[in-house]
C-alpha cells in the first residue's frame, strides 16, 4: 500500500488573507453580517463552479460527482 504525504500551507492565500481582514475590521453584529456576505458569495461561486462542472467535464467522474 503506498502512502500520501499532503503538506498543508502554513499561511494564508491572498484571497483569503483579504476576506479575514474585511471581516476583522468589523466588530461585534457588522462583523457577522460581513462574515454572512463573504460565505454567501463564496457559496455562491462554488454552486456555479458546480454547475459548469456538471455541464462541461469531460471526465464522467467528475461530471456525475458535480451533477449529484
Amino acid at each position: 500500500m503506498r502512502s500520501s504525504i499532503i503538506v498543508l500551507p502554513t499561511t494564508l492565500s491572498d484571497d483569503h488573507q483579504k476576506v479575514l481582514k474585511d471581516v476583522t475590521e468589523e466588530k461585534g453584529l457588522d462583523m457577522d453580517k460581513e462574515y454572512l456576505r463573504k460565505m454567501v458569495k463564496d457559496h455562491e461561486e462554488d454552486v456555479q463552479e458546480f454547475t459548469e462542472a456538471s455541464v462541461k467535464a469531460s471526465d464522467p467522474a467528475i461530471n456525475a460527482f458535480a451533477t449529484k
